[in-house]
């Protein structure tokens, strides 16, 4: 079973801002004076360009999952922030796991280590790694899914799906699709995001797993974020501009909506259990 306060921020296929959406969920759930523990587990390791500092290349994390050990974290990326860096190191990792027979188990065992430490742990998910993938689903009770509404994301998704399914068959049985997020669609196109929102509805079956707002496109202040290590909260106060204001708008209701519907569900898990 995954611990309470974890959630993976999974998704079936690249392009779809899920390390973009980790980051500002991180951040966001220190606003409300938690201290929160992202872990990247994915070769790719991109939450170092979206936070602005030197990693490691998943060094310490690889050699965790695989030996047991207790990595050190990377303390105070932001006020309450620590992240445990992800990176190419962890591609030798994921082939040390599946050597030894897919051991799921690999990532709780890491996080127990930090079990009173932490209000929340932020898990960014590899898109392709199944092995780290299966590792982040089986650590966690929740899982967000950052998505488009194109065929690659059905595929991507119904993929996505499988891997959960299997979590829960395996001992996660618990593990919870949280939340759904859509997007980037451009800002302009306000028909475009509705039937883009439509569309997804249909693809996971569920509309009500939808977050109430998506995330507009705007390729430019992503960039200049990017490139400075900023959340988009932070460019918008520095640049001022229309774009970067919106665009931080919609991450704030993004996060605030998800983290509302954590607390809601932790709350509804305690009521059944009493």
């Amino acid at each position: 079973m995954g611990s309470s306060n974890t959630i993976a921020v999974a998704a079936g296929k690249g392009g779809v801002l899920k390390t973009t959406l980790a980051c500002h969920l991180a951040v966001a759930a220190t606003a409300a004076h938690r201290r929160v523990l992202l872990v990247d587990l994915d070769p790719q390791g991109n939450t170092a360009l979206d936070l602005g500092f030197a990693s490691d290349g998943g060094r310490a994390l690889a050699h965790a999952l695989t030996n047991g050990d207790r990595p050190e974290p990377l303390c105070d990326i932001r006020t309450r922030l620590d992240v445990l860096p992800g990176g190419r190191d962890l591609d030798a990792a994921a082939l040390t796991l599946t050597r030894s027979a897919l051991d799921d188990g690999s990532l709780a065992r890491v996080l127990s280590q930090f079990e009173d430490e932490y209000d929340f742990v932020i898990v960014d998910c590899p898109a392709r790694e199944l092995v780290l993938r299966r590792a982040a689903l089986s650590a966690a009770a929740f899982v967000v899914v950052p998505s488009s509404s194109d065929l690659a994301s059905y595929h991507g998704l119904a993929d996505l799906a499988a891997t959960i399914s299997e979590v829960r068959r395996a001992g996660n049985d618990e593990l919870d699709v949280l939340a759904v997020v859509a997007g980037p669609v451009p800002s302009n196109a306000t028909g475009l995001r509705r039937r883009a929102i439509a569309e997804l509805g249909k693809l996971i079956g569920d509309p009500t797993l939808l977050v109430n707002t998506t995330v507009r496109t705007s390729h430019l202040t992503a960039e200049r974020c990017r490139a400075g290590g900023l959340t988009t909260a932070e460019y918008a106060a520095q640049a001022h501009t229309p774009a970067a204001i919106g665009l931080a708008d919609d991450w704030a209701a993004i996060t605030g909506e998800i983290l509302g519907r954590h607390l809601a569900a932790i709350a509804s898990n305690r009521s059944v259990n009493c």
